[in-house]
């Protein structure tokens, strides 16, 4: 089935949404015009429709066919109205499809939103994500498969690429709003080069996993002490002194060469050796450095402004904080 548009209609007449997919010839109307047309027709057609049935109508107006597109129409109890465009030939029940869409996506979405609201166009991201994630049941329909060993971002570019020659062979308009994935830098280049307006989307579950495992491990954890506050003042808050002298080792020691155990502890003696006799001094008080003095000068004129001698105000997101230097209070 191919979906050009779709417009849905409040109880007041105004279009609160329009999605086109494969719509390739325009009203020649701007946009509010035409929503008027189209809602200006349905009322027409529906009054139309009762009058001149010949019998008593159970549905009313479903809509009507052009020898190029049909045009589905669905109402609810509440007076909400859908047009769907599609060809002529649309898969399964389009009315059944258009009330699951209200039941299964707009009212859990939208209607149930605590910020929803009817009267105003949807702006709604989760509505939009609902609606086009694969059909109208979340059930997914495979049509192409890839299988590489490398993972890289040409392998993807070719399989994105290949898939775009293959909708426009078939006259298909892939035009993608959204890319779900995973969290694949290749995979990322290749959509947003080839898919250059879609957004990337990723898995609930598996940062869902992530948050799980970051506060097992670093928040609750054995490893939970990564919080600069307790580190003690004037030390080392990260592990840079380490890696630095992990660089010298490299540079100086082994000439960044790989040795066999033996020579390792041979050279490992020599820095032991080199440092003892080093007259690097060891410091039992903290030193001020200038790189400090001005980071400090900095955070000052952003964070803080001074009320007197002793008092200062800091000011973080909306709260106001009052810091006393002389009683050392907060």
């Amino acid at each position: 089935m191919t979906v050009y548009n779709l417009y849905i209609f409040n109880r007041e007449g105004q279009c609160i949404y329009y999605k086109e997919w494969n719509r390739t010839k325009e009203s020649g109307l701007d946009r509010e015009q035409e929503y008027k047309q189209m809602f200006g027709l349905i009322i027409e057609m529906k009054s139309f429709v009762t009058k001149m049935s010949p019998t008593d109508l159970k549905d009313g107006f479903l809509g009507f066919k052009t020898n190029k597109y049909k045009m589905n129409y669905y109402e609810t109890p509440s007076g909400l109205k859908f047009v769907l465009n599609t060809d002529l030939n649309p898969f399964g029940n389009t009315r059944e499809l258009l009330h699951q869409m209200y039941e299964q996506v707009l009212l859990p979405t939208v209607i149930k939103s605590p910020n929803g609201s009817l009267k105003e166009p949807i702006k709604n991201s989760n509505f939009e994500k609902r609606l086009e994630e694969s059909d109208i049941n979340r059930q997914l329909h495979p049509i192409i498969f890839m299988l590489t060993s490398h993972e890289q971002t040409n392998d993807y570019l070719y399989f994105y690429e290949s898939i775009q020659d293959l909708c426009s062979k078939m006259r298909i308009n892939l035009r993608p709003d959204y890319t779900r994935q995973d969290a694949s830098n290749a995979m990322a280049s290749a959509a947003e080069t080839v898919f250059k307006e879609a957004k990337i989307l990723m898995c609930y579950f598996h940062l869902n996993e992530f948050l799980k495992y970051f506060t097992d491990q670093w928040v609750k954890g054995r490893f939970s002490n990564w919080q600069i506050f307790h580190t003690p003042p004037g030390y080392s808050s990260a592990n840079s002194i380490l890696e630095s002298l992990n660089k010298t080792v490299k540079g100086t020691f082994t000439l960044r060469k790989r040795y066999t155990v033996f020579k390792t502890l041979d050279i490992l003696q020599d820095q032991c050796l080199f440092y003892s006799n080093s007259e690097k001094t060891f410091n039992n008080n903290p030193r001020v450095t200038k790189e400090m003095i001005k980071a400090a000068g900095s955070y000052d004129e952003k964070l803080f402004k001074k009320l007197d001698r002793d008092t200062f105000e800091f000011k973080y997101k909306k709260e106001k904080y009052r810091i006393n230097l002389f009683d050392l209070n907060c």
